[in-house]
């Protein structure tokens, strides 16, 4: 994930959306980012359960926030996303085919 190449400098905001915006397949959102610029805690993830297609392609990237459930869409079983698990959610959020997972 590239998150993890970027330079701490002032322009790593203008790296971070130089290599979204030339990647077409990458779904991070601009809060997210604010939220880890600014030094927030946490981030939280979402799955809107109505739109899951039950593929597990979630749950099987990042087991430390998703699951599916016992109905059959995936969801968010934690809060917070650890902060071991940030990267890895995010990818997470890209992988999803209907794109139905926020990571914020």
């Amino acid at each position: 994930m590239f998150w993890n190449n970027l330079q701490k400098t002032d322009n790593t905001k203008d790296e971070f959306w130089a290599r979204r915006n030339n990647d077409s397949e990458d779904h991070y959102t601009q809060n997210a980012w604010a939220n880890k610029a600014k030094g927030d805690i946490s981030m939280k993830a979402v799955v809107d359960r109505d739109g899951c297609i039950e593929c597990g392609l979630c749950a099987s990237v990042c087991p430390e926030v998703f699951r599916m459930a016992d109905d059959g869409p995936a969801e968010v079983y934690v809060d917070e996303v650890p902060a071991e698990a940030e990267d890895s959610a995010v990818e997470a959020q890209e992988g999803c085919p209907v794109s139905v997972i926020t990571v914020e």
